[in-house]
Order: structure tokens, then sequence, then C-alpha cells
């Protein structure tokens, strides 16, 4: 599988890259609002739709981290840490690639 890290789409006027953590942030809520509503209907083709929108949000934020110096491998490392402290148990492992 693979997720495409989007940079800008001129016709719908988005640029991920210069946009803001908090323009970031609301269209991420956007998103997180529009799978609720799919949830609500139960319409599970349009969940797995508006859970990848959520995903993509998520991935730009990410970005925008990395871009501002944050290391998200030490991050994800230390989030792994902290959910297996609270005696989580990994049903599988998602490995990330970028290229």
């Amino acid at each position: 599988m693979n997720l495409m890290i989007l940079n800008k789409n001129e016709k719908l006027g988005c640029d991920n890259i210069n946009s803001s953590f908090k323009d970031l942030f609301k269209k991420l809520k956007e998103e997180v609002n529009e799978l609720e509503k799919e949830v609500e209907k139960e319409d599970k083709v349009n969940m797995a739709a508006e859970t990848l929108d959520v995903i993509q949000m998520c991935i730009a934020l990410l970005l925008k981290l990395f871009m501002s110096g944050i290391n998200i491998e030490n991050s994800v490392h230390k989030h792994n840490k902290k959910l297996t402290n609270r005696n989580w148990k990994p049903r599988a492992i998602i490995k990330i690639s970028i290229k």
C-alpha cells in the first residue's frame, strides 16, 4: 500500500507545506466530522474513505512537525513505549518508509 505525502493543490487552494499547524488541525477536524457522519450511517465504504482522509491530514501534520525539526522516528518510539507501558499488546506492526 502507498499513501501519498501531499504537497499542494492549486485547484483547491490547499498548501500542506505552507499551511500553519492551526490550519492543518482545522482541516483534520473537518475530516473527523465527515468520518463521524459516515460512522453514524454505518456506511463502511465511505468510512474507509473518510478514515484515509483523516490519516492523510495526520500525515500532513507529522510532515509539518518534521519540517520544524521534530524527530518523528523518536516520537513514534516514545509513543510505542508509552502504549506498551499501559499494557497494550500489538496486533500487527505498520512499517513506514518514505521514498
